[in-house]
């Protein structure tokens, strides 16, 4: 409970949102619930929780970094083909 109630007092660094999230995921809030008390979206933090579990951490940073949006990084992290994964991350 203390760790919800200091996500919604404090500004978060990007790296602190993400593992709050992660946080929160393991101790069992749904993906809606996180969202409300992040203040995101619930669309963001799914995608957010994907690219954690699959251990997309570049394509974090570049979410986080505003150089991409949340859902063509889940759309590359979904590539079937690695060849395809890896020219899309480095456009």
């Amino acid at each position: 409970m203390s760790l919800v109630e200091n996500l919604a007092r404090r500004h978060h660094h990007s790296l602190d949102l993400l593992r709050d999230i992660r946080r929160l995921k393991e101790e069992g809030y749904s993906d809606r619930s996180i969202a409300a008390k992040t203040q995101l979206s619930t669309k963001y933090v799914r995608g957010v929780i994907k690219l954690l579990k699959s251990h997309e951490h570049c394509l974090l940073r570049a979410v986080e970094s505003g150089k991409i949006p949340v859902s063509v990084a889940v759309d590359i992290a979904d590539a079937d083909d690695v060849g395809v994964q890896k020219v899309l991350r480095q456009a």
